[in-house]
């Protein structure tokens, strides 16, 4: 049976293999520089398991806490992470209007039907910073069919239902504000918006 991973079928977060290690490395390096300097109230919406509100607990100086859907991967966020978490809907959450500094989202957008309605809930909240992680295409796919995976999908990885290039993921970000700091670390395009 396979442990389930909130949207994934595996944990990349406790992989051993050296190449997904790596990647994952760059991933954390690009969001520590994105996240440097947050402080206050800071919600991971879609935060799994907790490992990127762990990570974030040793570099930021606020209240830490994670939001998801699936009551079961937050069993195993509470029992290894001393942060706060609820279950909610990314669409609607129970968190008032500009009531957190920054809101992240990483890894999330790209498994969603309606990402817009999703963006609109985030800025309702965030008073002052969202930070957002997405697969960087097409580069993503490729890498996939380098080593031989979902060929017959082109590479798609399996509930990936939204594909952003760097350009058109900012893009998409302008209609939520004109400030917006696009990176590519590894495989990822991730950017930060600041609201008004």
């Amino acid at each position: 049976m396979r442990e389930y991973h909130g949207g994934n079928i595996y944990n990349k977060y406790k992989s051993r293999n050296p190449v997904e290690r790596f990647l994952m490395s760059q991933f954390f390096s690009g969001l520590s520089e994105m996240a440097a300097g947050l402080q206050g109230n800071i919600v991971d919406i879609g935060c799994g398991e907790g490992y990127i509100l762990r990570f974030l607990s040793a570099q930021l100086k606020g209240n830490l806490f994670g939001m998801d859907l699936y009551p079961e991967v937050l069993q195993v966020a509470k029992k290894n992470h001393d942060v706060g978490f609820a279950a909610a809907s990314i669409y609607q959450t129970p968190l008032k209007n500009k009531s957190v500094d920054a809101v992240l989202c990483l890894e999330i957008l790209e498994h969603l039907e309606e990402p817009k309605r999703a963006l609109q809930e985030m800025v309702r909240v965030s008073r002052k910073y969202i930070i957002l992680s997405v697969p960087w295409e097409p580069l993503w796919r490729i890498g996939n069919m380098a080593r031989l995976k979902y060929l017959s999908d082109f590479g798609n990885t399996p509930g990936h239902l939204q594909h952003w290039t760097g350009r058109s993921f900012k893009k998409f970000l302008t209609q939520f504000s004109p400030h917006i700091e696009i990176k590519r670390r590894g495989l990822w395009t991730m950017a930060k918006i600041t609201l008004n």
